[in-house]
């Protein structure tokens, strides 16, 4: 068991349309937490939630406002939630999402988010890959590049980064330059835990992962 291991993760469930809360939680290298999801964790373990906190969620306040979503590997978790969040609310504007990964494999919503995209003429999903030749269906490159590549002028929309921290903040910069406001470009950096700041333990209670 774990204890006093606490994690931050975004939800991919959407209140409204599942009355599960949904995590997407990659497997980390030698990580304390993932280790246990996928390793240890069963039906009926304990886990204590916090609140929710963070701004990585739809407002329904500028339903005519062009939403742009980009996230890399697990990153889509949240994005996916937005987006189905604000097509359930019935969002007029355009909504674009774009996910990055290194290998096809790592499109793990490629099914799903087509299928979205299929349904909802305001959708638009732009699935990339840069570490390898992208397959049909798929584009060449980081998901910054190749959403900017098709949206150059940002000026007017709302932009949400989710992952890795280094492709937030690079994004952060180029949706600016794009002429995104600051004010209109929200960030989710999943940032590493420091292996040293957790401790194994054999006692419950569980924390949560």
């Amino acid at each position: 068991m774990l204890s006093h291991a606490p994690r931050n993760y975004s939800l991919a469930s959407v209140p409204a349309l599942e009355a599960d809360l949904i995590l997407h939680v990659a497997r980390v290298a030698g990580g304390l937490v993932s280790g246990w999801v996928f390793d240890a964790a069963r039906p009926g373990d304990a886990v204590v939630l916090s609140e929710a906190r963070g701004s990585c969620s739809y407002g329904a306040e500028s339903p005519d406002a062009s939403l742009l979503l980009i996230g890399t590997g697990s990153g889509v978790a949240p994005l996916y939630g937005m987006a189905r969040d604000a097509l359930h609310q019935g969002h007029r504007g355009r909504i674009a999402l774009f996910h990055g990964s290194r290998t096809p494999q790592g499109l793990y919503l490629d099914g799903a988010l087509r299928a979205l995209a299929a349904d909802h003429e305001n959708f638009h999903y732009g699935p990339c890959i840069d570490a390898e030749a992208a397959p049909a269906g798929s584009m060449t490159g980081t998901p910054v590049a190749v959403a900017l590549g098709r949206f150059p002028d940002l000026q007017g929309w709302r932009v949400t980064l989710c992952d890795n921290p280094a492709m937030v903040e690079a994004g952060r910069m180029a949706c600016f330059l794009a002429g995104a406001a600051s004010s209109a470009i929200h960030a989710d950096p999943f940032l590493p835990t420091a292996r040293t700041a957790v401790r194994a333990a054999v006692q419950p209670p569980v924390a949560a992962p």
